[in-house]
């Protein structure tokens, strides 16, 4: 069993190679970089680090999984389309199956595939439920914890759920683009976790408030 889980998606910018590359290595975005950076760092640390990526085009893949260059964005489709293209893919199965075995897991995936999830759990009944309706599938195990990267007008509810919202006021103190701000978040909850790494993970399962991983996020920037 991994230490955590870190769940992202891929991103439109991917390197141009014809031919298959490690998902890790095809997608190229600044995010992305950020993201890979920060699990760079937890690995340093002695931590087993498992990556999958959302790619809008195969689902929910592992970081070596081998990818060719393609051209797919889920916003194009529109969000009926978008919700059935995402549950042809299975998403929401895959998603619970992973989040399921990881004692910490890490979400940072954009409203374009919040909105179409919670669609398919029932919980898009109005406009507000769109952004704040609950995920009942991502379910950590007992005594796990999921931490999920989402913007101010998000909210994922759960007992084992810690919402952390990503205000444009930051892009400024952590001197990233809100399109990269998560990854650039997750790679000072890296840098946190790794100073002293069992206790903070301890910490963040306990924690259901913010504060713990708002904590590491500043010791790490």
């Amino acid at each position: 069993m991994s230490d955590l889980l870190v769940i992202s998606p891929g991103g439109r910018r991917k390197r141009p190679d014809l031919g298959p590359l490690p998902a890790a290595e095809r997608y190229d975005g600044p995010h992305h970089r950020l993201v890979m950076n920060g699990v760079s760092t937890l690995r340093s640390a002695g931590l087993q680090v498992e990556v999958q990526f959302l790619s809008p085009k195969w689902g929910l893949v592992e970081e070596g999984e081998p990818l060719f260059d393609y051209d797919l964005a889920l916003a194009a489709l529109g969000r009926a389309a978008a919700t059935a293209h995402l549950a042809a893919l299975r998403l929401p199965e895959a998603l619970a199956t992973a989040i399921a075995r990881a004692p910490l897991a890490v979400l940072l995936l954009p409203g374009k595939y919040l909105s179409p999830l919670r669609a398919l759990a029932g919980g898009a009944g109005s406009a507000a439920r769109a952004t704040t309706g609950p995920l009942g599938f991502l379910q950590p195990p007992s005594g796990g914890r999921l931490l999920a990267f989402v913007a101010p007008s998000e909210h994922l509810t759960g007992p084992q759920v810690t919402t952390i919202h990503c205000d444009p006021a930051l892009t400024g103190p952590f001197h990233a683009p809100n399109t990269a701000l998560k990854g650039r978040l997750f790679q000072a909850l890296a840098g946190g976790i790794a100073l002293d790494p069992d206790p903070a993970l301890a910490a963040l399962r306990s924690d259901p408030t913010p504060q713990t991983a708002w904590r590491l996020i500043d010791q790490g920037r």
